[in-house]
């Protein structure tokens, strides 16, 4: 239809920018950098939108790998001469409740992320929203975690069901494919962690400059914390928010610091990139989520029981997080400190080990995402012989307990 069809200069989209007929290029933003955030700026909506899409998914997976291990029975225990479910030993707790607690405070942070999307565009795609910016910030940045912690998340669950993990009928296959292409779609990761990090450095320069700064921004002050030692309870969530402050406040000036005593700038930022852009990066936004959640827990309305599981779960996904960087916090807490960290988390996961079927259904779609073992009625094996028998492939199926063996 449109063979050697010229279009004519009618039809370029020059909303911000904009050429000549003698060929030159002109705009009205005459800031490149406030051009290119604008002109990116709708990428920033596909990214909230994979972020959301993701961390569903790594609820919906984990949720029924969880269900599953509910059911699924393994070895004889020496004590009560029965076989143990694989949801009662320990190491399951560490390997998938650590993972579901951090994904349910992350879709919690999605609903205030989306808050902030709604407010830049009530601000208009243009230079003059000062929204811009932070919106590709926090995109970039929950985009790059959301994306990398699912696949994480959905590569775990696959190994949870063992061999039925490798099933066609379970469908980890197909996420686990789509999970890999999301942390390249929009923006490969790399790149926007790098993005959102000059943004957050902007932020410290704001402060010295007198300036606004951008929302979830107002715990960073002009000066460093000191690192003194913390005596405060590891269990209560608001200690921990103290300790995930400190720690994001003390790596955007470290890493602000470095950056502005360093000649050559270009090369600085290359060298700082992986141990102190990332990791701050990483920082400021378990902040930010955890933030959140308690804003969260505030606000909820409902039975204190529920209240006290809501809570634990964002206690296990902060301890996690010191835990994971205990390196960082080695002039903060004592090594005994970190090792009693350790075993409150384990304390906190068997806790939760007999609420988080029940927390599954809260979710979105954890049983209409997948395939056969991730139906709310704990009958994986059912199902999963019924997606056998409506199959083309003919099969006999024999069923000994909980053994099924295709011939």
């Amino acid at each position: 239809m449109f063979d050697n069809f010229r279009a004519g200069k009618k039809a370029l989209l020059n909303k911000f920018a904009d050429i000549s007929p003698d060929g030159v290029y002109t705009s009205k933003i005459t800031s490149k950098a406030k051009r290119m955030a604008v002109q990116l700026g709708g990428l920033s909506g596909g990214r909230i939108a994979i972020s959301q899409v993701s961390n569903d998914c790594a609820l919906g997976v984990s949720s029924g790998a969880l269900r599953y291990w509910a059911v699924r029975k393994q070895f004889k225990s020496p004590k009560t001469k029965l076989e143990t479910r694989l949801i009662d030993y320990r190491i399951n707790h560490f390997r998938l409740i650590t993972k579901f607690a951090r994904h349910f405070v992350q879709h919690v942070g999605m609903s205030k992320i989306t808050g902030f999307w709604n407010q830049y565009l009530e601000g208009g795609l243009g230079a003059e929203n000062k929204m811009t910016s932070f919106a590709h910030l926090i995109s970039s940045v929950a985009k790059s975690v959301f994306t990398w912690t699912t696949f994480d998340t959905c590569s775990e669950s696959r190994q949870a069901l063992g061999g039925l993990g490798y099933s066609s009928y379970n469908g980890f296959s197909q996420v686990l494919t789509v999970m890999d292409l999301n942390r390249t779609w929009e923006g490969d990761n790399n790149i926007l962690m790098q993005q959102a990090g000059k943004l957050i450095l902007q932020n410290l320069q704001y402060l010295f400059m007198e300036k606004p700064v951008m929302p979830t921004f107002d715990f960073l002050t002009t000066e460093m914390p000191e690192a003194e030692p913390y005596s405060k309870s590891l269990d209560d969530v608001m200690n921990l928010l103290e300790l995930l402050t400190y720690r994001a406040s003390t790596l955007i000036h470290q890493t602000g610091m470095k950056l502005n005593f360093a000649e050559d700038k270009i090369e600085a930022w290359d060298k700082l990139l992986a141990f102190n852009t990332y990791p701050m990066t990483f920082a400021y936004f378990d902040r930010f989520l955890l933030q959140n959640y308690i804003e969260f827990l505030e606000n909820f309305s409902g039975d204190q029981k529920t209240k006290e599981v809501f809570t634990l779960l964002g206690v296990v996904y902060a301890q996690k997080v010191t835990i994971e960087d205990a390196e960082f916090f080695r002039d903060y807490l004592t090594r005994a400190q970190i090792d009693d960290l350790k075993e409150t988390l384990m304390d906190n996961l068997l806790k939760l080990r007999k609420e988080v079927v029940g927390l599954s259904y809260l979710l979105p779609f954890t049983d209409k995402m997948q395939g056969a073992l991730f139906k709310l009625d704990m009958k994986p094996y059912e199902h999963f012989l019924d997606f056998v028998e409506r199959s083309e492939r003919k099969a006999n199926i024999d069923i000994d307990g909980d053994i099924i063996i295709p011939v």
